[in-house]
């Protein structure tokens, strides 16, 4: 049974769900952490914990101690995506590894119009690498993400590789940093005869840490500029109340997406260990989104 059509209905549901072009591998564009969700998804300056390896290799430069970071997404309908990722400082250089795991169920298969499926299958996604970041100046840090692809729909099957490249920047300013970040490069074999794109990104953000309290409490504010290889571009807006350094309140904005544009979030900090969540409300009369993310520091 060839799988054409269901193949490209899935890609199109991506396309739609993510609000970016049809291309290849969309889990990759599954975003990661608690934080970064209720931030709107700024979050290329902002990066600093073993998630950075998803968002921004370079903000491995700010851990310094071992850290283990696990997330859950759970997405519109049937969408779940896991990550797991170590973080930690080896003499001059930071390093890093991870692995995420994306499933969907529920797929009906069809040859053609029919009132039942032939049958229900699944699509699974696999990535797993290693990075690194190391401060070429006392302002300049730089990293990079490799990456090893897997993707399977019904018997279909498709590898490959790619990687992240990335730069933090402290400005002259006080608290405040910039980010460039180019995502996902690289490329796989053929999934049966579609050819899989990958969805090459690049991110341009800013993020400032206000110098003084506030009621207790700092201010920390980010922006992201989107730029989508093969899909719309696009501004996040976020924002982080931290109250007593350890709870947190987020709220963040992101521009031409026809699913979504508010998040929300909280965190708490406990002695050794931090969790984060997000809240992402949702169009079209699709359940909302929820990530929640888990920070221990060894």
């Amino acid at each position: 049974m060839k799988i054409k059509l269901p193949f490209l209905i899935l890609l199109l549901f991506f396309g739609v769900s993510a609000g970016r072009a049809q291309t290849g591998f969309s889990g990759l564009v599954l975003e990661v952490g608690g934080q970064a969700a209720g931030m709107g998804e700024a979050y290329s300056a902002v990066a600093s914990t073993p998630v950075a390896l998803y968002w921004n290799p370079a903000g491995l430069s700010q851990v310094m101690d071992v850290q283990i970071e696990v997330a859950h997404n759970k997405w519109i309908l049937n969408i779940m995506s896991d990550y797991m990722a170590i973080a930690l400082p080896v003499r001059t250089f930071h390093v890093g590894a991870f692995a995420s795991f994306t499933n969907v169920g529920g797929i009906e298969y069809r040859i053609g119009p029919s009132a039942e499926p032939l049958a229900t299958i699944g699509e699974t996604s696999f990535v797993a690498g290693f990075g690194g970041s190391k401060s070429l100046t006392s302002w300049l840090d730089a990293g990079v993400t490799l990456k090893y692809l897997y993707y399977k729909i019904f018997t279909n099957q498709s590898w490959g590789f790619a990687f992240d490249v990335g730069t933090q920047a402290k400005m002259p300013i006080k608290g405040l940093k910039a980010a460039v970040v180019i995502q996902n490069l690289g490329g796989m074999t053929n999934l049966y005869s579609q050819e899989m794109k990958l969805p090459g990104q690049m991110r341009i953000g800013v993020a400032y840490q206000l110098p003084v309290k506030f009621m207790s409490g700092r201010w920390l504010f980010a922006s992201d500029y989107f730029i989508g290889f093969s899909s719309k571009n696009h501004l996040d807006f976020g924002a982080e109340y931290k109250i007593f350094n350890q709870l947190s309140l987020r709220a963040g904005y992101q521009t031409n997406y026809e699913i979504k544009s508010w998040h929300v979030g909280a965190g708490f900090r406990g002695h050794n260990w931090q969790i984060d969540y997000g809240f992402v409300p949702l169009n079209l009369g699709l359940a909302p989104g929820h990530r929640v993310s888990l920070n221990f520091y060894l």
